[in-house]
């Protein structure tokens, strides 16, 4: 997946990444079957590359603003500060923080709640279906792309 996102970049106005690949995979690969034989296991895992922050040094290293890059930020914890400092570390437009330690939000419920943080401040939308904060961020993803006056987004 990696190397197709980055094949496409050049002709890409927006990335829109909602959840990590995978942050981790096993350091290696097993040959041939582990048996219940071959005892317990130790699984060493290494982090994955991350698609969001390469596609961001893409951007910058081809000195250019496109495409518009959304990043998620599921979190458990200090939603607005890890989120805030996800989207400076990483290096993109927006993050969608939701905290999915709270009831009704995130994995296995149809509802969500969600801050979008981007370089002009943060919006708040509030617990709803899923459905309806994909239609609100659609509709902010159409405002981002639009041009400014001054050439650049708005």
């Amino acid at each position: 997946m990696h190397a197709a996102v980055m094949a496409a970049l050049p002709n890409t106005d927006a990335l829109v990444m909602a959840a990590a690949v995978a942050n981790y995979t096993p350091a290696s690969v097993a040959s041939q079957k582990i048996t219940h034989d071959d005892g317990p296991l130790d699984l060493q895992l290494v982090p994955t590359p991350d698609i969001l922050a390469d596609a961001a040094a893409w951007r910058r290293r081809a000195g250019t603003h496109a495409p518009l890059l959304v990043g998620f930020a599921a979190e458990t914890r200090q939603l607005l500060e890890r989120a805030r400092a996800k989207r400076v570390r990483k290096g993109v437009d927006v993050i969608v923080a939701n905290d999915v330690a709270q009831p009704g939000v995130g994995f296995e419920v149809d509802t969500n709640e969600v801050t979008i943080i981007d370089g002009s401040g943060e919006e708040r939308l509030p617990l709803q279906s899923k459905s309806a904060i994909a239609a609100a961020l659609a509709d902010r993803l159409e405002r981002w792309l639009q041009p400014s006056p001054a050439g650049t987004r708005a």
